[in-house]
């Protein structure tokens, strides 16, 4: 073989080794380039399940909303996973009671309110709420999500309403009169206001407080009023006294006369007997 021959078998030698590891090359990127495809859609998969469930905790209520229709779809959701497909998330509400408060410290500071005399008066008031399953859409369409401090707002303006009907000493002397009174405004306001997705449960004036001047003031008066009553009450106890003094006055004179009668009559007779002795 001539040297031009050899040095063509090798060329050809070579390009079909080259075109060997290329394929070779080529096989090992597809492999992993379709492993690396499998890996993505499974995970995609995966996302897109966990994203299709949504879960109402045992205390809630939940209302699905689709964002493709940016609207919410079918009843209200109690305790559960469920599956809703995707673009859609349940929004949620409270299934048991709610519980507001006004106090140093709590959702709100006291009420600051004022009596028909226009006497500054501070409350401290709680309360407890349930939200009407059947009116949720119309209540989230209301208030959204962030309704808590809606509802505080209605509360706290019955109760400043409510409180200028009164005088600064009905608060401490008919406290339950109070109470009861704030319990109908607000109850009645948070009903009007939410178009009767709330209800009022329970109402408790928990303190009272006015401005330090007038507070003692208003001790003052309560004391005087609990010593003319203690007055008041001596006098009774007296004149009852003296009733009874007098009924056992009449009937120990009355006793007496009876036996004064009584031995009168006995001598009477006795006497009579004895006429009748030396007469016979």
């Amino acid at each position: 073989m001539c040297i031009r021959d050899r040095v063509s078998t090798q060329s050809t030698w070579d390009s079909l080794s080259s075109y060997i590891q290329m394929a070779d090359w080529c096989s090992g990127y597809l492999c992993i380039l379709w492993v690396s495809l499998a890996f993505v859609i499974l995970l995609a998969s995966s996302i897109m399940l966990g994203l299709s469930f949504s879960i109402v905790d045992e205390d809630q209520y939940g209302l699905l909303f689709s964002m493709a229709g940016n609207g919410f779809e079918g009843d209200v959701a109690t305790m559960g996973r469920h599956f809703v497909g995707l673009g859609k998330f349940y929004v949620t509400f409270p299934r048991r009671y709610v519980t507001f408060s006004f106090r140093s410290g709590g959702d709100f500071d006291s009420v600051s309110c004022w009596t028909n005399t226009g006497q500054n008066i501070y409350l401290d008031v709680s309360f407890d709420i349930s939200l009407k399953k059947s009116q949720l859409k119309a209540f989230y369409y209301l208030y959204g999500t962030d309704w808590k401090p809606y509802l505080m707002r209605i509360a706290y303006s019955a109760i400043k309403d409510t409180t200028t009907g009164y005088s600064s000493q009905t608060f401490f002397q008919q406290r339950y009169t109070i109470q009861t009174a704030l319990s109908t405004k607000v109850g009645s306001a948070l009903v009007n206001a939410t178009k009767g997705a709330v209800e009022l449960m329970n109402l408790q004036l928990r303190h009272i407080d006015l401005e330090d001047s007038y507070e003692n003031e208003i001790e003052k008066k309560l004391i005087q009023d609990l010593n003319n009553s203690i007055l008041i009450t001596k006098k009774a106890i007296a004149q009852v006294k003296k009733s009874v003094e007098l009924v056992n006055a009449t009937a120990a004179n009355t006793i007496l006369q009876n036996q004064a009668s009584v031995y009168s009559q006995a001598t009477l007779t006795r006497g009579q007997a004895w006429g009748d002795y030396l007469n016979s």
